[in-house]
This record gives structure tokens, sequence and C-alpha cells, in this order.
């Protein structure tokens, strides 16, 4: 199914389809992210999906603005340690920024992601992600 609102795919087909991917890296976004409650979301239909994303993927890669830092939404998409960097705009507090790191999340913003992606990463002779 098809939501116009959202712009996305969802339901079990779609979900079938994603489970047959080779994905190398996923970037997803979502409603909330807390220390404690991980990711989550307030789109019912969407979750599914983002977790077929994040189980399909080599790497995963959240793109959060720094509103949603601290905040929880209606529905756990999934814990932190399951995505590989989250990545986020230059308003974040550095308070915020400090505790997420202290906890071992990586944690950019765009102007300093480099060190933690960049095309050292990807094997030139196929486009894999190493």
């Amino acid at each position: 199914m098809y939501n116009f609102d959202e712009r996305s795919c969802f339901g079990e087909d779609a979900k079938k389809v994603v489970s047959q991917l080779n994905i190398d890296i996923a970037f997803i976004g979502v409603g909330g992210v807390s220390l404690h409650e991980g990711l989550t979301e307030t789109f019912y239909d969407g979750v599914d999906m983002l977790k077929s994303y994040i189980k399909a993927a080599q790497q995963t890669i959240v793109l959060v603005d720094s509103s949603k830092f601290d905040k929880v939404a209606l529905i756990k998409v999934g814990n932190l340690h399951e995505v590989n960097l989250l990545i986020t705009d230059s308003s974040i507090k550095p308070k915020i920024l400090q505790k997420y790191r202290d906890q071992d999340i990586d944690l950019c913003i765009p102007e300093n992601c480099n060190k933690h992606v960049n095309s050292n990463n990807i094997n030139s002779d196929s486009g894999e992600v190493v």
C-alpha cells in the first residue's frame, strides 16, 4: 500500500520486497531518539518498514533533526545499538551531543561526519561497504 501523506509504501508486500534486498546502507528517519527508549516513531504503519530496513542493511544511518533528541514517540522502532550512526543538524545542544557520545552512540553533525562515513568504507570495484 502507498501512503500519500507519508510518501511511503507499507504493508506485507512492501516488507517482503525489502527482506529480499541486499542493502549496503539504509538511511532512515524517526520521530524520536532517547537513550532509554531508543528509536521511536508516531506513524504505526511505517514502523514495520523501518524495522525491515534496519534488518536488511549492512549499516543503518539515522537522519534526525536536533529537536527529536530526548523525545519519545508512541511506537518503538529499535535500540540505538542497532544503528551505526546518527546524523543531526548543528542546532543540537552541546550538552545533549555529549550525553549521547558518553554512551558510545556514534553521533555527528554534517560538518564533522567525514570520519564516520567516507569513500574508504566502500570497495571501489564492487561498491560494497567494507
